[in-house]
Protein backbone atom coordinates (compact mmCIF):
# COMPACT_ATOMS: atom_id res chain seq x y z
CA UNK A 1 0.00 0.00 0.00
CA UNK A 2 1.48 3.12 -0.93
CA UNK A 3 1.88 6.54 1.18
CA UNK A 4 -0.87 8.38 -0.06
CA UNK A 5 -3.26 5.08 0.62
CA UNK A 6 -2.17 5.31 4.12
CA UNK A 7 -2.62 9.07 4.58
CA UNK A 8 -6.21 8.24 2.97
CA UNK A 9 -7.16 5.70 5.65
CA UNK A 10 -9.45 6.37 8.37
CA UNK A 11 -9.25 10.57 7.64
CA UNK A 12 -11.87 11.46 9.72
CA UNK A 13 -10.54 10.07 13.13
CA UNK A 14 -6.88 11.49 12.33
CA UNK A 15 -8.52 15.00 11.78
CA UNK A 16 -10.58 14.43 15.11
CA UNK A 17 -7.43 13.77 16.48
CA UNK A 18 -5.56 16.29 15.85
CA UNK A 19 -8.41 18.82 17.12
CA UNK A 20 -7.94 17.27 20.48
CA UNK A 21 -4.42 17.14 20.79
CA UNK A 22 -4.67 21.02 19.92
CA UNK A 23 -7.42 21.87 22.67
CA UNK A 24 -5.13 20.08 25.49
CA UNK A 25 -2.46 21.81 24.55
CA UNK A 26 -4.18 25.47 24.71
CA UNK A 27 -5.75 24.00 28.18
CA UNK A 28 -2.10 23.33 29.72
CA UNK A 29 -0.85 26.67 28.02
CA UNK A 30 -3.41 28.76 29.92
CA UNK A 31 -4.11 27.03 33.04
CA UNK A 32 -2.49 28.89 35.83
CA UNK A 33 -0.08 26.58 38.30
CA UNK A 34 -2.41 27.10 41.00
CA UNK A 35 -5.18 25.43 39.33
CA UNK A 36 -3.18 22.44 37.96
CA UNK A 37 -1.74 21.83 41.59
CA UNK A 38 -5.38 22.55 43.55
CA UNK A 39 -4.72 26.12 45.17
CA UNK A 40 -6.23 29.36 44.74
CA UNK A 41 -4.10 32.30 45.03
CA UNK A 42 -5.30 35.29 45.93
CA UNK A 43 -4.05 38.65 47.97
CA UNK A 44 -5.71 41.61 50.54
CA UNK A 45 -4.77 44.48 52.82
CA UNK A 46 -3.98 43.92 56.11
CA UNK A 47 -3.95 46.84 59.16
CA UNK A 48 -0.78 47.41 60.95
CA UNK A 49 -0.63 47.11 64.39
CA UNK A 50 2.05 49.22 66.91
CA UNK A 51 2.83 47.65 70.20
CA UNK A 52 5.36 48.37 72.70
CA UNK A 53 6.46 51.81 72.06
CA UNK A 54 8.65 53.28 74.61
CA UNK A 55 7.85 55.29 77.53
CA UNK A 56 7.26 58.66 76.12
CA UNK A 57 7.45 58.30 72.76
CA UNK A 58 4.78 57.86 70.26
CA UNK A 59 4.81 56.34 65.97
CA UNK A 60 4.22 59.17 63.72
CA UNK A 61 4.49 58.69 60.08
CA UNK A 62 3.68 55.29 59.64
CA UNK A 63 2.10 52.67 57.46
CA UNK A 64 -1.58 52.23 58.03
CA UNK A 65 -1.85 48.56 56.17
CA UNK A 66 0.95 46.06 54.36
CA UNK A 67 -0.57 43.95 51.34
CA UNK A 68 -0.47 40.53 51.94
CA UNK A 69 -0.29 37.92 48.90
CA UNK A 70 -1.07 33.66 50.13
CA UNK A 71 -2.23 31.10 48.39
CA UNK A 72 -4.41 27.51 49.68
CA UNK A 73 -6.78 25.32 49.12
CA UNK A 74 -9.81 27.26 47.22
CA UNK A 75 -12.68 26.24 49.59
CA UNK A 76 -9.88 27.09 52.52
CA UNK A 77 -8.91 30.61 50.68
CA UNK A 78 -13.20 31.78 50.07
CA UNK A 79 -13.68 31.58 54.35
CA UNK A 80 -10.90 34.00 55.29
CA UNK A 81 -10.65 37.55 55.49
CA UNK A 82 -8.09 40.13 57.02
CA UNK A 83 -9.69 40.22 60.28
CA UNK A 84 -7.86 36.48 60.46
CA UNK A 85 -4.77 38.37 59.97
CA UNK A 86 -2.47 40.46 62.07
CA UNK A 87 0.76 42.76 60.90
CA UNK A 88 2.84 43.59 64.26
CA UNK A 89 5.47 46.07 64.29
CA UNK A 90 7.03 45.88 67.49
CA UNK A 91 8.45 49.30 69.30
CA UNK A 92 10.86 47.62 71.49
CA UNK A 93 14.64 49.22 71.88
CA UNK A 94 13.21 51.40 69.38
CA UNK A 95 14.58 55.28 69.72
CA UNK A 96 14.07 58.99 69.29
CA UNK A 97 13.66 59.41 65.31
CA UNK A 98 14.08 57.43 62.28
CA UNK A 99 13.14 53.31 62.49
CA UNK A 100 12.92 50.17 60.59
CA UNK A 101 11.35 47.70 61.54
CA UNK A 102 10.29 44.07 60.30
CA UNK A 103 6.38 42.91 60.12
CA UNK A 104 5.32 40.82 61.68
CA UNK A 105 2.81 37.98 60.46
CA UNK A 106 0.19 35.85 61.99
CA UNK A 107 -2.32 34.25 59.71
CA UNK A 108 -4.29 31.06 60.10
CA UNK A 109 -2.47 27.60 59.72
CA UNK A 110 -4.55 26.44 56.26
CA UNK A 111 -2.62 29.01 53.88
CA UNK A 112 0.72 29.99 52.93
CA UNK A 113 2.06 33.38 52.74
CA UNK A 114 4.13 34.31 49.73
CA UNK A 115 4.91 37.72 49.53
CA UNK A 116 4.12 41.11 52.44
CA UNK A 117 4.49 44.63 50.86
CA UNK A 118 6.22 46.30 52.34
CA UNK A 119 7.58 43.54 54.66
CA UNK A 120 10.04 46.36 56.82
CA UNK A 121 8.09 49.75 57.87
CA UNK A 122 10.13 53.14 58.69
CA UNK A 123 8.36 55.33 60.62
CA UNK A 124 9.53 57.92 63.57
CA UNK A 125 9.31 58.14 67.32
CA UNK A 126 8.24 61.46 68.66
CA UNK A 127 7.86 63.15 72.39
CA UNK A 128 4.51 62.32 73.71
CA UNK A 129 2.27 65.65 75.05
CA UNK A 130 -0.44 66.49 76.76
CA UNK A 131 -1.66 69.83 76.79
CA UNK A 132 -5.55 71.35 77.88
CA UNK A 133 -7.09 74.08 75.77
CA UNK A 134 -11.04 75.93 76.32
CA UNK A 135 -13.47 74.52 74.32
CA UNK A 136 -15.06 77.73 71.53
CA UNK A 137 -18.34 76.90 71.01
CA UNK A 138 -19.87 77.95 67.55
CA UNK A 139 -23.67 77.92 66.35
CA UNK A 140 -25.07 77.72 63.29
CA UNK A 141 -29.10 77.97 62.27
CA UNK A 142 -31.56 80.23 63.87
CA UNK A 143 -34.38 79.23 65.93
CA UNK A 144 -37.69 79.15 65.67
CA UNK A 145 -39.78 82.20 64.16
CA UNK A 146 -40.23 84.73 67.38
CA UNK A 147 -37.24 83.41 69.11
CA UNK A 148 -33.50 84.23 69.41
CA UNK A 149 -30.85 82.48 71.31
CA UNK A 150 -30.41 83.85 74.55
CA UNK A 151 -27.13 82.30 76.19
CA UNK A 152 -25.23 79.12 75.62
CA UNK A 153 -22.37 77.24 77.38
CA UNK A 154 -20.45 73.73 76.74
CA UNK A 155 -19.42 71.66 79.89
CA UNK A 156 -16.80 70.69 80.40
CA UNK A 157 -15.38 74.15 78.96
CA UNK A 158 -12.12 72.23 78.54
CA UNK A 159 -10.16 69.43 76.67
CA UNK A 160 -7.31 67.50 77.54
CA UNK A 161 -5.34 66.79 74.00
CA UNK A 162 -2.62 64.70 73.92
CA UNK A 163 -0.53 63.10 70.85
CA UNK A 164 2.65 63.31 68.95
CA UNK A 165 4.29 66.90 69.92
CA UNK A 166 4.41 68.16 65.93
CA UNK A 167 0.77 67.63 66.54
CA UNK A 168 -0.49 68.96 69.76
CA UNK A 169 1.43 71.85 68.94
CA UNK A 170 -0.26 72.56 65.49
CA UNK A 171 -3.85 72.64 67.73
CA UNK A 172 -5.02 76.13 67.47
CA UNK A 173 -9.17 75.90 68.29
CA UNK A 174 -11.03 73.14 69.61
CA UNK A 175 -14.77 73.95 68.51
CA UNK A 176 -18.15 72.53 69.12
CA UNK A 177 -20.42 73.22 66.35
CA UNK A 178 -24.47 73.22 67.44
CA UNK A 179 -27.56 73.60 64.80
CA UNK A 180 -29.41 75.54 66.29
CA UNK A 181 -32.17 75.31 63.37
CA UNK A 182 -35.76 75.50 64.25
CA UNK A 183 -35.86 74.87 68.40
CA UNK A 184 -37.96 76.79 70.53
CA UNK A 185 -37.02 75.90 73.92
CA UNK A 186 -33.70 75.06 76.21
CA UNK A 187 -31.77 72.53 74.54
CA UNK A 188 -29.41 69.96 75.02
CA UNK A 189 -27.03 68.90 72.54
CA UNK A 190 -24.14 66.16 72.67
CA UNK A 191 -21.47 67.41 70.23
CA UNK A 192 -18.50 65.79 69.12
CA UNK A 193 -15.24 67.93 69.08
CA UNK A 194 -12.95 68.93 66.22
CA UNK A 195 -9.26 70.65 66.47
CA UNK A 196 -8.21 73.18 64.01
CA UNK A 197 -4.82 74.64 63.18
CA UNK A 198 -4.21 77.74 62.18
CA UNK A 199 -5.84 78.09 58.74
CA UNK A 200 -8.67 76.16 59.97
CA UNK A 201 -7.66 72.75 58.73
CA UNK A 202 -9.37 70.26 60.84
CA UNK A 203 -6.67 67.71 62.45
CA UNK A 204 -7.46 64.08 62.73
CA UNK A 205 -4.22 62.79 64.07
CA UNK A 206 -4.25 64.07 68.17
CA UNK A 207 -6.78 62.20 70.69
CA UNK A 208 -9.18 64.86 72.52
CA UNK A 209 -10.48 63.78 75.69
CA UNK A 210 -13.35 64.48 75.88
CA UNK A 211 -14.25 63.77 72.74
CA UNK A 212 -17.67 64.69 73.32
CA UNK A 213 -19.52 67.81 75.53
CA UNK A 214 -22.68 68.71 76.15
CA UNK A 215 -24.24 71.97 74.73
CA UNK A 216 -26.94 73.78 76.45
CA UNK A 217 -28.59 76.43 74.40
CA UNK A 218 -31.37 78.54 76.07
CA UNK A 219 -33.89 80.68 73.88
CA UNK A 220 -36.25 83.59 74.30
CA UNK A 221 -38.85 85.25 72.45
CA UNK A 222 -37.59 87.95 70.41
CA UNK A 223 -37.45 91.49 72.00
CA UNK A 224 -36.56 95.01 72.56
CA UNK A 225 -35.22 96.96 75.60
CA UNK A 226 -36.73 99.87 76.88
CA UNK A 227 -35.75 101.89 79.95
CA UNK A 228 -39.01 103.18 81.72
CA UNK A 229 -39.67 105.33 84.92
CA UNK A 230 -40.98 103.82 88.02
CA UNK A 231 -44.30 105.35 89.97
CA UNK A 232 -45.63 104.15 93.06
CA UNK A 233 -48.93 103.26 93.15
CA UNK A 234 -51.07 104.26 96.41
CA UNK A 235 -54.32 103.47 98.06
CA UNK A 236 -55.82 104.63 101.10
CA UNK A 237 -55.74 108.04 102.96
CA UNK A 238 -52.60 109.46 104.59
CA UNK A 239 -53.33 109.47 108.34
CA UNK A 240 -54.53 113.18 109.43
CA UNK A 241 -51.93 113.59 112.13
CA UNK A 242 -49.16 112.88 109.47
CA UNK A 243 -47.59 114.59 106.82
CA UNK A 244 -45.22 112.60 104.17
CA UNK A 245 -41.95 114.75 103.68
CA UNK A 246 -40.44 112.00 100.63
CA UNK A 247 -40.63 109.22 98.64
CA UNK A 248 -38.10 107.43 97.04
CA UNK A 249 -37.92 104.76 94.84
CA UNK A 250 -34.89 102.55 94.21
CA UNK A 251 -34.50 102.28 91.07
CA UNK A 252 -36.51 104.73 89.60
CA UNK A 253 -35.70 104.02 86.20
CA UNK A 254 -35.59 100.12 84.57
CA UNK A 255 -34.96 98.59 81.64
CA UNK A 256 -38.01 96.23 80.66
CA UNK A 257 -37.51 93.20 77.99
CA UNK A 258 -40.88 93.79 75.00
CA UNK A 259 -41.40 90.68 73.04
CA UNK A 260 -41.75 91.20 69.22
CA UNK A 261 -45.40 91.40 68.86
CA UNK A 262 -46.21 92.59 72.25
CA UNK A 263 -47.75 96.08 72.03
CA UNK A 264 -46.02 98.01 74.81
CA UNK A 265 -45.16 102.29 73.96
CA UNK A 266 -45.67 103.46 77.77
CA UNK A 267 -42.60 105.52 79.07
CA UNK A 268 -44.04 104.47 82.52
CA UNK A 269 -44.21 101.34 84.98
CA UNK A 270 -46.05 101.54 88.17
CA UNK A 271 -45.72 99.00 91.41
CA UNK A 272 -47.82 97.13 92.91
CA UNK A 273 -50.09 99.04 95.79
CA UNK A 274 -49.17 100.48 98.94
CA UNK A 275 -51.80 101.14 101.79
CA UNK A 276 -51.02 104.01 103.14
CA UNK A 277 -53.48 104.09 105.48
CA UNK A 278 -52.18 102.88 108.30
CA UNK A 279 -48.61 104.93 107.78
CA UNK A 280 -47.54 105.94 110.93
CA UNK A 281 -44.46 106.15 110.75
CA UNK A 282 -41.27 105.60 108.05
CA UNK A 283 -41.99 103.17 105.46
CA UNK A 284 -39.29 101.14 103.78
CA UNK A 285 -40.35 98.51 101.48
CA UNK A 286 -39.98 95.97 99.01
CA UNK A 287 -42.76 96.24 95.83
CA UNK A 288 -43.30 94.05 92.81
CA UNK A 289 -43.33 96.28 89.36
CA UNK A 290 -46.85 95.78 87.77
CA UNK A 291 -45.88 94.48 84.36
CA UNK A 292 -48.16 93.96 81.39
CA UNK A 293 -48.57 90.25 79.90
CA UNK A 294 -44.92 88.72 78.46
CA UNK A 295 -42.92 91.69 79.20
CA UNK A 296 -40.11 91.35 81.99
CA UNK A 297 -36.94 93.00 83.54
CA UNK A 298 -33.80 93.13 82.49
CA UNK A 299 -32.55 92.82 85.97
CA UNK A 300 -34.82 92.63 89.11
CA UNK A 301 -38.84 93.25 88.71
CA UNK A 302 -38.63 94.38 92.66
CA UNK A 303 -37.83 98.16 93.64
CA UNK A 304 -37.76 99.70 97.19
CA UNK A 305 -39.76 102.19 98.18
CA UNK A 306 -38.71 104.25 100.94
CA UNK A 307 -41.40 106.79 102.65
CA UNK A 308 -39.86 109.18 105.48
CA UNK A 309 -43.26 111.30 107.62
CA UNK A 310 -43.31 113.19 110.14
CA UNK A 311 -46.24 114.19 112.64
CA UNK A 312 -48.14 117.36 112.50
CA UNK A 313 -46.84 119.75 115.40
CA UNK A 314 -43.29 118.37 115.29
CA UNK A 315 -40.46 120.29 114.12
CA UNK A 316 -38.78 117.34 112.59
Amino acid sequence: MDIQSLLKQNLGLKIFSIFISIALWASIKYTSPATLYNYYQTSLYVPVKYVNAPKGLVPVHTDEQVLIELKGEPAKIASISSSDFSAVVDMSGCKKGSNMVDVTLKFPSEVTITNVQPSKINFELEEYSSVQMPISLRTTGVPSSGYKLASSKVFPDEVTISGPVSSTNKVKKILADVDISGINTSTKFFIPLKAFDSLGNALDDVHLLPANVSVVCHVDRGFRVQAVSVIPSFKGDIPNDIDVKSIDIEPDIVSLKIPDGVNFKSNIVRTRVIDLGNLKKNLEQNVRLELPEGVSAVDSNIVKVNIIVKKKGTKK
